[in-house]
């Protein structure tokens, strides 16, 4: 009764407020006609981080908040809003997240480093308006780049639910994010409830098996039961916002000359040539950007665009096999850096005759969130970094390691601080012998360096130099590649 009751006054709400954008944040309207912190809202409720909303982009943005608020958190009237957060943020209340009559989005800056900690009642995002809203007028809802934990600890419906969504049709789409969503056994309905249609790109369920089924518009497991303890996880790819999917992975698809193997982890970049840009975003640990020919990559003076973005402990594979290059201009004074690493993340330049790198902002940046883990591994490869704006001292700044194999800096080896930075607004480093098989460097590929890779597998040394076959591991297949080599010879 109690839940019917709330129903019917949200819903006469609705029918006052829907004709009109609003927006709502912790009780307190948002003046929704220019960019604005938020405030108004007491420091009972929000106890940390800063709420901002951008009309120009319909983004409102949570930036590391915490609060406790009794209501429901956010009213969101104005159809296409994005919900942006950033760092983590942790939400109490015993009402809902996100009260929708209206289309919404949910992003994040990547799902490992975008947090949203949310515990209360079952429903999280309800469409309060139900009874106003037709089947003409669907409600949206995309979850994109965030990790979503909800718990439920009442007696409602399910974690993520779509409030009477019968009367209207109503989609819930989740790209490239993490979700672990609780509710308690004696709850009615699944974590996922009341939407026509489910899908995930870029992500999968990790438990339990489960099916979304239309009749009963509700996650399902195999013997029919609802599902109360939901997990899942993403793996993805994506070149300039696109996930690459085995449907436009084929070369051109998505830009000329860029194609994507699933099975062995591979981009391949195939005589790139482009004026607009590219940024490759992914959390697949040993991801291998393979250079085939010479490739050019330039981006545009208003660009604010990377060139790769791992997500937490992730290291990706920028592999020249000797003989493919990469040059790289940004004319941004303020761009992103052309490795944005978070942290735990690494890039390692291997087998690269040239790559070259040159920048408005340092080309290397592994201090996100403070963290100063992510690093750089130099095998077998020679280029430049150069960055162009007086306003940033240090090309490479911010990392915890920097490791070269078969390689030496020229120019930019002075260490400042640490975590390390070059010191300098430009780097030189080439390779050190002309061999990658030549592991022990002393300028001949035999039984030396066969027991070098042994003795490396013995110890469990992994370092980079002894990978010679490229797999992001140190074993036998490493001994055979040397093997093969000798007979070559």
């Amino acid at each position: 009764m109690k839940h019917i009751i709330l129903s019917l006054l949200l819903a006469a709400l609705g029918c006052l407020t829907a004709s009109a954008d609003f927006l709502n944040v912790l009780g307190e309207s948002v003046d929704i006609g220019a960019s604005t912190t938020v405030t108004g809202i007491s420091s009972v409720f929000l106890s940390r981080g800063t709420i901002s909303y951008y009309p120009p982009t319909k983004v409102l943005e949570f930036d590391n908040v915490s609060t406790n608020y009794q209501g429901s958190l956010i009213g969101v009237g104005i159809d296409g809003l994005t919900i942006r957060f950033k760092g983590t943020n942790d939400f109490i209340g015993n009402e809902y997240l996100v009260s929708a009559f209206t289309s919404f989005k949910i992003s994040g800056d990547g799902y490992a480093s975008s947090v949203v900690n949310f515990t209360r009642g079952c429903a999280v995002f309800g469409q309060t308006a139900i009874y106003t809203v037709s089947n003409d007028n669907p409600i949206n809802v995309d979850i994109e780049n965030v990790t979503l934990n909800l718990t439920d600890n009442l007696q409602r419906l399910g974690v993520i639910a779509n409030v009477g969504a019968g009367y209207n049709a109503a989609t819930l789409n989740i790209k490239a994010s993490r979700l672990h969503l609780v509710e308690q056994e004696n709850c009615p309905e699944s974590v996922i409830n009341g939407f026509t249609s489910v899908t995930f790109t870029a992500c999968s369920p990790v438990k339990p098996d489960i099916a979304y089924v239309p009749s009963k518009r509700a996650l399902c497991n195999g013997d029919g039961s609802v599902v109360t303890d939901f997990e899942l996880m993403a793996s993805f790819v994506s070149v300039n916002s696109i996930y690459l999917t085995a449907a436009n992975s084929a070369e051109g698809d998505v830009t000329a000359g860029l194609s994507y193997d699933a099975s062995s982890k591979t981009v391949t970049l195939n005589n790139i040539n482009r004026s607009s840009g590219l940024l490759i975003a992914t959390n697949i640990d040993g991801l291998r950007i393979r250079l085939v020919g010479n490739n050019s990559i330039k981006h545009r003076a208003t660009s604010f665009s990377s060139f790769i973005r791992a997500d937490a402990n992730t290291k990706v594979i920028i592999d020249g096999g000797n003989s493919g290059t990469l040059t790289i201009e940004h004319g941004s004074q303020g761009s992103y850096p052309m490795f944005d690493m978070y942290p735990g993340s690494t890039v390692e330049i291997r087998d690269v005759p040239s790559i070259d790198i040159t920048c408005g902002h340092v080309v290397m940046h592994g201090n996100i969130n403070n963290k100063g883990t992510a690093r750089l591994f130099i095998n077998h490869s020679s280029g430049t970094f150069t960055t162009t704006s007086s306003r940033f001292s240090n090309v490479i700044d911010g990392i915890a390691e920097l490791q070269l194999a078969s390689a030496e800096i020229v120019t930019g080896n002075s260490a400042s601080r640490k975590p390390y930075s070059s010191g300098r607004r430009d780097m030189v480093f080439r390779a050190t012998d002309g061999n990658k098989y030549d592991v022990n460097s002393d300028g001949n590929v035999d039984v030396g360096d066969v027991n070098a890779v042994l003795k490396a597998i013995l110890v469990g040394d992994n370092a980079s130099k002894y990978d010679v076959n490229g797999d992001s591991a140190v074993d036998v297949g490493d001994v055979n590649a040397i093997l093969q080599a000798i007979l070559a010879q």
